[in-house]
């Protein structure tokens, strides 16, 4: 399995735009884009997972998608297919990427002219960390804001006990 980076452009292909389960196709023919050594190496990389990036002034990691075709012939060229698998409900800033001392030398982050490069496994392991990890933090913070602090005072179905030994420490 390889693991890649897709810059979209949201003025022209808006991965906000997309649902999981959608499938999406990105053209070979513009060679500046895309590195002859990944040209090849897409040729029959079914199941590879790609970091979907929109690019200024989102600058976020959107969504992670899976190759279902490599390159083949459509009508519009050499194209590689692939599908929305996961939508991040939080999405991931450039900024918290780009500091991240274990990704210095990653390509994206070097040189990030082009739309398609190709990430390492540990490189994406990185990433898939920092997206999982903003998700879960995220996530419990939004479920924490939502309970509401137990008032005795307050409780319609209040135990049978005063609020004085409600509160009371226990002592076995």
């Amino acid at each position: 399995m390889n693991f890649w980076w897709l810059n979209a452009n949201p003025k022209i292909w808006s991965i906000s735009n997309h649902t999981e389960g959608q499938r999406q196709t990105y053209t070979t023919h513009n060679e500046k884009e895309i590195k002859e050594e990944s040209i090849n190496t897409l040729k029959q990389l079914k199941g590879d997972l790609i970091i979907g990036y929109e690019s200024t002034p989102t600058k976020q990691i959107k969504a992670i998608y899976e190759v279902t075709k490599g390159i083949h012939n459509t009508a519009n060229g050499e194209e590689i297919e692939f599908e929305l698998v996961e939508k991040l409900e939080i999405p991931v800033h450039w900024n918290d990427l780009k500091n991240n001392a274990a990704l210095q030398h990653c390509e994206v982050f070097i040189n990030n002219q082009g739309s398609l490069f190709k990430l390492t496994e540990e490189e994406y392991d990185i990433i898939r960390e920092i997206i999982d990890n903003k998700n879960i933090i995220t996530e419990k913070l939004l479920q924490s804001s939502n309970i509401k602090k137990y008032k005795f005072t307050d409780d319609s179905d209040k135990p049978f006990i005063s609020e004085v030994d409600f509160y009371k420490p226990l002592h076995y």
